[in-house]
């Protein structure tokens, strides 16, 4: 898939390492799609903030903000469409969800006040991803939106957002909640008598583990979620089947570093195994210097830098001509690495998923100039891709 064609698409999220531009690359995608007309949200999961800094822009918040149109005239960006951001605070965001779903104002009141409740929204491993999901999911329902790319955390938390909606759907299956949920509700039978006597063991371990507290937190954690499980579940199905149809697109992040190989054939292999499509592939940092250039010989570049020194210099000159040589035979040989590995990358991951290259800039990308050049590399040609 080109970068164009994946921008067509609802949903892009772009994952990989950390430290590879993975929050860089999504910003780009974003930048293009609004400069193309596009209405477009790039929307960050990533704890380490470093949207904020790609953009280079004052601030990003929770909520979704539109980046002010001058911000771009002001980097000679022209701008279509509307560029939009926001960086995911967990705790907020899962309070956001609690409000649409719960179904009257004392279940919500009760449900944020409960310090299981508490602790799940803000500590508890996975909480970021799976709250990141049901934003998505809210965000996307809107329609508001032409366009979202999800900026990702690093590999394994990336794939925790892709599992958070299944693991909410299997935490609220209906034969693990009446084990909590029996005890407190009328019922007769065999089959009911032997969930309670279940609970009672289970109540009795919690107990003697964590203490009574606990025990009544979680018995109210449970008694308040109670309207609300069947919802949830729906929420969580709808957003695996979305994230798995047409309507989203997913770009893995990489450089070719070693570990960072190694970490994203990981990941590929994880997205495709889940039943996700691999719709691309962005690699950066690719030495392209002098790739294909001819050899050349310290005479050529005494002659050609060195033409008019005195005698008395021409050691040194000759001297540094040898070392200007080394040093263009060292990035030919690099290049030429660097294309090999791209090569076996695009035919592992497949051709057809489309492998595109960034090259190694000067400096680190910090403003919007700097974030308009790597798009102009990705999308204008300017350097491989």
């Amino acid at each position: 898939m080109s970068l164009k064609e994946a921008l067509e698409r609802k949903i892009i999220v772009c994952l990989g390492s950390g430290g590879v531009g993975k929050t860089t690359t999504a910003a780009v995608l974003a930048l293009e799609a609004a400069r193309s007309g596009k209405k477009v949200l790039v929307m960050t999961i990533d704890p380490a903030r470093r949207l904020r800094s790609a953009l280079g822009i004052p601030e990003v918040g929770n909520f979704e903000s539109r980046v002010d149109p001058a911000i771009f005239e002001a980097a000679g960006i022209p701008m279509a469409g509307e560029f939009h951001a926001m960086m995911l605070d967990t705790k907020s965001a899962f309070d956001d969800v609690i409000a649409r779903v719960a179904p009257d104002g004392a279940t919500h009141d009760a449900i944020l006040k409960n310090r299981l409740y508490q602790y799940v929204s803000t500590t508890l491993a996975g909480s970021r991803e799976y709250v990141a999901a049901e934003r998505l999911y809210d965000i996307y329902r809107r329609g508001v939106y032409d366009l979202v790319v999800v900026d990702t955390p690093p590999t394994k938390n990336a794939l925790d957002f892709l599992e958070g909606p299944g693991r909410m759907s299997k935490f609220l299956d209906d034969r693990i909640m009446k084990i909590f949920l029996l005890p407190m509700t009328a019922g007769s039978g065999l089959k009911e008598a032997f969930i309670r006597r279940t609970s009672a063991v289970i109540y009795r371990i919690l107990a003697v583990v964590f203490g009574d507290q606990f025990l009544g937190d979680m018995n109210s954690f449970v008694w308040n979620f109670r309207d609300m499980y069947g919802e949830f579940r729906r929420r969580a199905d709808d957003l695996s089947a979305i994230l798995r149809s047409d309507a989203a697109a997913f770009m893995l992040v990489t450089s070719l570093e070693k570990e960072r190989t190694h970490e994203a054939g990981y990941l590929a292999r994880q997205l495709l195994g889940r039943g996700y499509r691999l719709n691309g592939v962005v690699i950066n940092r690719v030495n392209t210097v002098a790739l294909g250039a001819a050899p050349v010989s310290p005479e050529e570049i005494e002659k050609a830098f060195f033409p008019d020194v005195c005698d008395a210099d021409r050691p040194l000159a000759r001297r540094t001509a040898a070392l200007l040589v080394r040093r263009f035979d060292y990035l030919r040989e690099s290049a030429r690495r660097d294309a090999g590995a791209v090569a076996a990358l695009a035919a592992s991951w497949g051709a057809k998923k489309g492998v595109h290259t960034v090259p190694a800039f000067d400096a680190d990308i910090h403003d919007l100039k700097g974030l308009d050049l790597f798009r102009k590399t990705l999308f204008d040609g300017l350097a491989g891709g």
